[in-house]
């Protein structure tokens, strides 16, 4: 109730365009990771029965839109997925892939935790361990169906990290007041993630840089000769 009345408040903010939560952030080193799926009916749930391994988040609906990510096929998550409605799920492309092939995934079921989830929806690939990963599957499943240990907000706004920050520091205040809250851009969540790639390119910045250095150099070099050799004629003359 706390998760739908935050999320619900945040898109009240003037300039927010979307507001999900999720479990952990992609990117963040954290999360469900490796979980076997299996095909429906599969009795012996040993991993090498497993079809596959695959990432787990369990979001709210209207959280893809809120990280940026695209929705390809199908429907999104709903506030009717709850505990009490059939299980259900997002599948990311290679996820798709990887269980049905060139089969249309929507409508097809698999077997996750022993429960039993419906394809409703297919989004596109991310990266969700590190930058250079190859692509992997993950699965987005209903936070009203599975419990979290934690909870992200995740906001897209059109407001500056000052506005937006503030909005939502006195939203979270009126509404979990006695909850440590921490208000992070999402490039400063996923710092840590970007460090290697920015540190990389500013090493080759710098090779570029010394490069450009050598060959003035030696330009320099070969004026300072030319100009010996040319004062050196004037005299002997």
């Amino acid at each position: 109730a706390k998760q739908k009345e935050m999320i619900d408040a945040a898109v009240r903010i003037p300039g927010v365009e979307a507001a999900g939560i999720v479990n952990f952030l992609p990117l963040s080193g954290s999360g469900m990771s490796g979980i076997p799926v299996y095909w429906p009916g599969t009795v012996d749930q040993s991993l090498s029965n497993q079809v596959l391994g695959t990432r787990v988040y369990p979001v709210s609906p209207d959280y893809l839109k809120a990280a940026g990510t695209r929705l390809l096929t199908g429907r999104n998550l709903s506030w009717h997925d709850d505990a009490h409605a059939p299980r259900v799920a997002i599948i990311n492309e290679t996820f798709a892939r990887k269980m049905f092939g060139n089969r249309r995934a929507v409508g097809r079921h698999f077997l996750l935790w022993n429960d039993l989830y419906e394809v409703i929806g297919v989004a596109e690939d991310g990266k969700y361990v590190d930058l250079n990963e190859s692509p992997i599957c993950a699965v987005y499943t209903s936070a009203a169906q599975i419990g979290q240990s934690s909870t992200v907000l995740v906001v897209r706004s059109k407001l500056s990290s000052r506005e937006i920050a503030a909005a939502l520091q006195r939203m979270l205040a009126a509404i979990v007041p006695t909850t440590p809250v921490a208000i992070r851009t999402w490039e400063d969540a996923l710092s840590n993630v970007f460090f290697p790639a920015r540190a990389a390119a500013a090493a080759l910045g710098a090779m570029g840089m010394l490069a450009a250095m050598l060959a003035l150099t030696g330009i320099f070099g070969m004026a300072d000769r030319k100009s010996t050799r040319l004062n050196s004629s004037h005299i002997t003359i």
